[in-house]
């Protein structure tokens, strides 16, 4: 983050810190919860979502009052990482395809972005 964005974020509180790595996973779920909401099945991605929301507070009315917004930080992203684990189980058993299809460019994706950007430039494909 201070890469990015520089010395003004480092004096961010110990929560965002924590948050971060269940951000990064709900990122890279979003992918597989697309694919659900596309082939019809949105249901799936409600239940799984609603099921965390319900344990995220449940747990957070636990942890909260005996170790504050880093413990709530932490059962947050817990959550999310837990969120993701089962939506990419879903999806590997839905399609028999691995979560690093998803995740990992091959060589017509790489052709297809390239071609793309040469096109934004007014390059020929």
């Amino acid at each position: 983050m201070l890469f990015i964005n520089g010395l003004g974020f480092e004096r961010l509180p110990p929560p965002f810190w924590l948050l971060l790595p269940g951000v990064l996973f709900v990122g890279v779920q979003q992918v597989v919860a697309q694919y659900f909401l596309a082939t019809g099945l949105p249901l799936r991605v409600a239940l799984t979502w609603l099921a965390a929301l319900l344990t995220n507070i449940l747990a957070n009315i636990l942890v909260v009052p005996t170790h504050g917004a880093p413990g709530g930080a932490v059962v947050s992203t817990v959550c999310y990482i837990a969120v993701s684990i089962v939506m990419f189980a879903f999806f590997t058993k839905t399609t028999g395809r691995r979560i690093t299809d998803l995740i990992t460019p091959n060589p017509s994706d790489l052709q297809k972005l390239w071609s793309t950007i040469r096109k934004d430039r007014g390059g020929e494909n």
